[in-house]
């Protein structure tokens, strides 16, 4: 409850702050193993945009980007965490990303020749070099042709997704209809993810895991809400109808997230992070998308 209003009161900021947009994306640096993120509808805070916010290092929500309304949302993914100003856009049936975020992130160092209008890649074992406007590339000394050319847009150098994923070891995933994973309330949105995944140094948790972790915190959460009941003198009521705290069902994967559904609040999707362990959810607010750590507030449904 407390971070649900410490966010929508971030977010009313943020937006009287509009200017201060490029200063907000710089602040709210990509954070590995963290799905945190508000989108609001245009309207709810911002006649003119859909407001795109992700959690800084310091645990304040924080614009980074605004949306034209009806446009697609496409977000990026990096390593289980979204990537703050990573623009995606699709040319010619082509996902093509912006090179130099992705590298950074994956570890590697990006250097532009403006002459040459050349691009090099180097580290995380790769050596990249490519030519704006050309499908020609060379990856560790190997001629490779691309499925699009690199291109300059918003004087940023954009790539074919898998290309530059698969150069620097790293697998690609898409979900084009990101609604269906996360239930009915996005059916008027088109949100897609792209995910990109470089495999961690440590094993994963199965999804029988993630099963019973997120049953567990379930369990805690549903003796929180009858213990506030019990205290407002309250009981469940067909208003504020009880629920099994143990009907939990795993229903598909985006990434290194697990997604479970409570029975009855099948709009508010629980994630798993397969490699940390550490359960994040839907939660029930103002924006229209919603996820931060923790198990689903189903508390201020009940208020």
């Amino acid at each position: 409850m407390k971070r649900t209003l410490t966010a929508v009161v971030t977010a009313i900021l943020c937006v009287i702050a509009i200017n201060a947009y490029a200063y907000a994306e710089e602040s709210a640096k990509w954070k590995q193993d963290d799905p945190g993120i508000n989108i609001y509808d245009a309207g709810s805070i911002s006649d003119e945009f859909c407001v795109v916010q992700m959690e800084n290092a310091e645990g304040s929500w924080v614009t980074v980007d605004h949306l034209t309304p009806g446009a697609p949302i496409r977000l990026l993914m990096i390593n289980g965490g979204f990537v703050p100003g990573a623009q995606i856009i699709v040319q010619n049936n082509r996902t093509l990303v912006p090179l130099r975020i992705i590298s950074e992130v994956l570890g590697a160092k990006v250097d532009w020749d403006g002459n040459k209008r050349t691009v090099t890649v180097t580290g995380a074992g790769t050596f990249i070099i490519l030519t704006i406007d050309s499908s020609q590339a060379a990856v560790n000394g190997q001629k490779v042709t691309l499925d699009a050319p690199a291109t300059i847009f918003s004087d940023k150098t954009y790539v074919p997704l898998r290309f530059i994923a698969e150069a620097l070891n790293a697998q690609v995933g898409y979900t084009d209809k990101f609604n269906d994973t996360v239930g009915s309330l996005l059916n008027n949105y088109k949100i897609s993810i792209v995910t990109i995944e470089k495999a961690a140094d440590k094993p994963k948790y199965a999804a029988n895991d993630g099963l019973a972790a997120v049953r567990e915190a379930s369990a805690i959460t549903y003796q929180e809400v009858a213990q506030y009941l019990k205290e407002t003198d309250r009981t469940f009521s067909d208003s504020n109808p009880n629920y099994d705290p143990q009907k939990i069902t795993y229903v598909n994967s985006f990434g290194r997230y697990y997604v479970y559904r409570l029975e009855g609040f099948e709009n508010f999707n629980i994630l798993y992070n397969s490699y940390t362990g550490e359960i994040f959810s839907q939660k029930p607010g103002l924006p229209f998308l919603f996820i931060d750590k923790g198990f689903i507030n189903i508390g201020w449904l009940y208020q």
